[in-house]
């Protein structure tokens, strides 16, 4: 298990956890140390994969958005936007990377459209393929996307909850939830039957599966699977 910390310093440091438990070990020390961040560092995304093989994204109050590797410890790429970054969030893919910053704009940058793999850790523009939400008044304090990652939601200091179309960049819905700031929020998965007191029957006939050998495609046997109701 890995613990990811960051602070005002703008330093990030990735510890191992087995080793800060462990009353052997004396001082802890970390497994890597990130320090490229000139000012505070605001949030953290970790993405998918183990702690081994999984990316960091780091945002900072230098403007700047950092997509790490854990792997090797290095800084894939710099993203550079036009003001201090405050929050972030990352579809489970990573094609999409959205920053709140302090000025109360949201900005969404395609990864896949940025050439990241020949940045080689060096500053990348995002004006040439970021799109721009605007609403919020004042600094955006976090944002989450929606499972299927159509609405991403941010909440701010000016005390409202924006959803908004992730593909078009238009606002749905402005809620006021709080007399004061936002300072985090959450999204879940809400099934119907979770608070419905009643219980719900399934109709649904059991299903048996059977084995349908197809055509041979380039001297491979091509095998498919497929459900059908039971004989009677």
């Amino acid at each position: 298990m890995t613990l990811v910390s960051a602070g005002g310093d703008g330093v990030v440091q990735v510890w191992s956890v087995v080793s800060l438990l462990d009353p052997t070990a004396g001082a802890p020390k970390p497994t890597y140390t990130w320090s490229s961040h000139s000012l505070p560092v605001t949030a953290i995304h970790i993405g998918s994969g183990t702690s081994s093989s999984c990316r960091v994204l780091t945002v900072s109050l230098d403007r700047t958005a950092k997509l790490w590797d854990m792997a090797s410890g290095k800084v894939l790429c710099t993203l550079v936007f036009p003001a201090g970054l405050t929050s972030c969030a990352m579809d489970p893919a990573e094609f999409i990377m959205c920053v709140g910053a302090s000025d109360g704009y949201i900005y969404k940058a395609e990864m896949f459209q940025l050439n990241i793999s020949e940045s080689k850790g060096s500053s990348i523009d995002t004006a040439s393929s970021r799109q721009t939400f605007l609403s919020h008044t004042a600094e955006v304090t976090s944002l989450e996307l929606s499972h299927d990652c159509n609405l991403l939601v941010s909440g701010s200091l000016d005390g409202t909850v924006v959803v908004w179309d992730l593909t078009s960049s238009e606002k749905l819905r402005t809620f006021r939830l709080h007399e004061g700031p936002i300072t985090n929020l959450s999204l879940i998965l809400r099934p119907r039957s979770v608070f419905n007191n009643t219980i719900v029957q399934n109709d649904v006939p059991p299903l048996d599966r059977y084995l349908s050998q197809g055509p041979v495609l380039d001297g491979v046997q091509l095998i498919t699977t497929a459900t059908c109701p039971p004989q009677p």
